[in-house]
């Protein structure tokens, strides 16, 4: 499910959690274009939760982790 459309859909009657791909969590331009295309549509006026939409892959570096951490935060401030 596309979590901007969800959002765009059902706006303040729904919260959400996740929605950012885990398959591209190692992909570090593919996160970020994800991150910054998702993150700003579905925290408009509140109720979202930022995390993965599965387990985090093991082929994720703590560096690339730290750095989408950085990013969600930077983003998802409200």
């Amino acid at each position: 499910m596309d979590p901007t459309h969800l959002k765009k859909t059902y706006g303040k009657d729904l919260v959400l959690h996740g929605g950012i791909n885990a398959v591209l969590w190692d992909q570090r331009e593919a996160i970020e274009a994800e991150m910054r295309r998702v993150v700003p549509v579905v925290k408009e006026s509140g109720g979202y939760i930022f995390s993965s939409d599965h387990s985090v892959p093991s082929s994720v570096s703590l560096e690339d982790f730290r750095r989408i951490i950085e990013l969600a935060k930077e983003l998802g401030t409200y």
